[in-house]
């Protein structure tokens, strides 16, 4: 559902289309008629928020977080697995271009990328952060810490700061 903030109701467009809950959801940070879904349903769709009309759906079996890359046509998504996947959504290509094991085998709680672009931060169980360098999609770095725990907590969501040097 999408909600008018200003008036406090439901506008008057759904993003219909996904058979299942979603559990994942991002507008793009470079074009403001743009949002990224996916679902249990195991499908991460492309929206045109003015229409409500889905404009490409990639089938993806373990998918539950997903963010745009603002600076590429990429949308990317933490899965089950433990893997980040990228999706080329300017391609007719269906499957992913770029599969990265940041977490062997502990779910992605979440993928965020820096307004700029060119970082990915992901963190997920194992109670660790992965980065993410999108321009030449490789792992830059993996984050932990003695006392940091995000092992029963799939809310866990990092944040960049504005200038992307750090990571909250």
């Amino acid at each position: 559902r999408i909600w008018d903030v200003r008036t406090c109701r439901l506008a008057n467009i759904a993003l219909t289309g996904h058979a299942s809950k979603v559990t994942g959801v991002v507008t793009s940070p470079s074009d403001p008629d743009v949002a990224v879904t996916v679902s249990a349903d195991r499908t991460i769709k492309l929206w045109k928020l003015g229409s409500a009309r889905c404009t490409r759906t990639f089938r993806s079996s373990t998918a539950r977080r997903v963010a745009i890359l603002p600076d590429s046509g990429l949308i990317v998504s933490g899965h089950i697995d433990g893997k980040l996947r990228f999706w080329d959504h300017r391609t007719t290509r269906a499957e992913a271009v770029k599969e990265i094991d940041l977490h062997p085998g502990r779910e992605v709680y979440s993928v965020i990328s820096t307004l700029a672009g060119g970082t990915v931060a992901t963190c997920g169980r194992g109670s660790v952060v992965c980065v993410v360098d999108t321009r030449e999609l490789r792992i830059r770095s993996r984050l932990s810490a003695t006392g940091f725990m995000v092992e029963r907590m799939p809310f866990a969501t990092p944040a960049f700061s504005p200038s992307a040097n750090h990571l909250i």
